[in-house]
C-alpha cells in the first residue's frame, strides 16, 4: 500500500530534530547544485544561471531524520555522486553518537576530477575538483571516518561486500528500471532481517523505472510511504517530471525475497551482473578508442536496460 506524504508531515511524524541550518546549508551549497539538461531542453530560453538548480535538496533533510529516527547501524548506499546524501547521513550518525558506519559505492573514482556547480554569496560557479578534496574542505573529520568507499560499477562491488547485514538501504544508484532492481535486489540479499528502504527518484520521467517497478511489483503487496520532497515545484515547472519524490519501503527480508522467489532475484541478477560487465568493457574501449563513441552503442544499452524478462518465474 502506497501512503502519500508531504516532506513537512512526513518529519513530523519521525519527531526528530532537523539538522542545524547554517551547517546544512553550507552542504547545499557545495554540494547539491548541477546543470540541468532537461530543464535547458525543455525550456530553451532559459539563462545559464536558471538552468543551474538544486532539484530535490530537500532529501537531506529526510536522510538525515530517518537515519536519526532508525540510529541505523549499518548503511549501505547506491550512488554517491557529490556526495551531499552520504555526508547528510554520516553528519546524523555523529549527533547519534553512534558506532554506525556506511558502505556507500560509486563508478567515479573519489579523488578524480570533474565538473561541479556551486553557490557562494548568491552567485554560480564552476570548478574542476574532486569529491575528495570538497569534502576536506567542508566536512568535519569525525563524518568522514564513518564513510567507507568503494569504486566500480555495483554489479561488481555488491558481490565483494563481506560487511555484517545492512540495516538501513539509501538507493540511488542508476535510474533505469533494470538497474533500480538491480540494486533493490542486491541490497535486499545483504540486508538484516528487518531492513528499511529509503529509494530516491521516485518519479514520471522517460527512462525512469524507480517508480514503475515500486508501483507494479512492491506497493501492491508492502508499506510504501511516498515524500515529496521537491517542496517548490522544480521539477513540475521546468516539465522535468509531474511526479517525483522519496519513498520508503518497508517489510521484513524473508517476506520480500518470498515474494519475489530467490531463484528469479539470482537469475535476474546474474544476467544484470552479465549486461553491465559487456558496459564496463565498452566504456574500457571508448577511453581507448575515442571514434567508438560516435557509434550508437546507446540504442543498444538502452534496449536491454528495459528488456530483461519480469516474469517471476
Amino acid at each position: 500500500m502506497l501512503t502519500k506524504f508531504s516532506l513537512d508531515s512526513y518529519l513530523k511524524s519521525l519527531d526528530v530534530k532537523l539538522p542545524e541550518e547554517k551547517q546544512f546549508q553550507t552542504l547545499v551549497d557545495e554540494l547539491a547544485y548541477f546543470k540541468s539538461l532537461g530543464a535547458i531542453k525543455s525550456n530553451p530560453h532559459l539563462t545559464w544561471d536558471k538552468s543551474i538548480s538544486n532539484f530535490n535538496f530537500e532529501r537531506g533533510y529526510l536522510l538525515y531524520c530517518t537515519v536519526s529516527k532508525y540510529k541505523p547501524k549499518n548503511i549501505l548506499e547506491f550512488g554517491i555522486g557529490y556526495g551531499f546524501s552520504t555526508l547528510c547521513m554520516a553528519w546524523a550518525l555523529m549527533e547519534l553518537k553512534s558506532n554506525g558506519k556506511i558502505l556507500t559505492m560509486d563508478y567515479v573514482p573519489h579523488d578524480q576530477k570533474y565538473l561541479q556547480y556551486y553557490k557562494n554569496s548568491g552567485k554560480f560557479f564552476k570548478r574542476n575538483i574532486s569529491r575528495a578534496e570538497v569534502w576536506q574542505k567542508i566536512a568535519k573529520q569525525s563524518w568522514i571516518n564513518k564513510i567507507q568507499i568503494e569504486t566500480g560499477y555495483a554489479s561488481e562491488t555488491v558481490t565483494k561486500i563481506t560487511a555484517e547485514p545492512f540495516d538501513f538501504i539509501y538507493i540511488d544508484g542508476g535510474h533505469y528500471e533494470n538497474q533500480f532492481k538491480h540494486d533493490f535486489f542486491s541490497s535486499l540479499l545483504l540486508s538484516n532481517s528487518k531492513p528499511f528502504f529509503l529509494c530516491d527518484d521516485y518519479m514520471d520521467k522517460e527512462d525512469f523505472g524507480v517508480k514503475k517497478f515500486v508501483d507494479e511489483e512492491i506497493a501492491k503487496y508492502f508499506k510504501v510511504d511516498l515524500i515529496k520532497t521537491d517542496q517548490s515545484n522544480l521539477m513540475e515547472k521546468n516539465k522535468i517530471a509531474t511526479t517525483s519524490g522519496m519513498c520508503t519501503i518497508e517489510g521484513s527480508r524473508d517476506e520480500l525475497i518470498e515474494h519475489f522467489g530467490i531463484e528469479h532475484i539470482q537469475k535476474f541478477l546474474n544476467k544484470y551482473r552479465k549486461f553491465e560487465k559487456r558496459l564496463k568493457f565498452r566504456a574500457k574501449l571508448n577511453r581507448k578508442i575515442p571514434f567508438l563513441k560516435n557509434i550508437r552503442f546507446s540504442r543498444v544499452i538502452k534496449k536491454h536496460r528495459n528488456t530483461f524478462n519480469h516474469s517471476k518465474k
